[in-house]
């Protein structure tokens, strides 16, 4: 059984998935946040919990293809993976990339 404050937070996660306005909720974290900041924060964190969480993010296809995007761009990355230009970038977060990417 997990302690209360872990079954708290699981419920609060899940919860935007329930909610009537879970179109325009905006999440707690962001890919922006997550990349810029809690990067910085795995030095300090030696929570089995935190790191664990951290690592799933961290390897999760979402990350690699932001990151990859942020260096190489999407055309680089479709090259090596795969997939269709227009469905990866529909997605903001990559799609910002993209435009930073270009402006190099």
């Amino acid at each position: 059984m997990l302690p209360h404050r872990a079954l708290h937070l699981i419920n609060e996660y899940v919860r935007p998935i329930t909610r009537p306005d879970w179109r325009t909720f905006e999440r707690t974290i962001n890919p922006e946040v997550f990349i810029t900041e809690i990067r910085d924060l795995t030095i300090a964190h030696k929570n089995t919990l935190f790191m664990t969480a951290y690592k799933h993010m961290r390897y999760s296809e979402f990350h690699t293809m932001y990151i990859w995007i942020e260096i190489s761009g999407v055309d680089s990355y479709i090259h090596f993976n795969g997939g269709c230009k227009n469905t990866i970038l529909s997605n903001r977060w990559l799609s910002k990339q993209q435009e930073a990417f270009d402006e190099l």
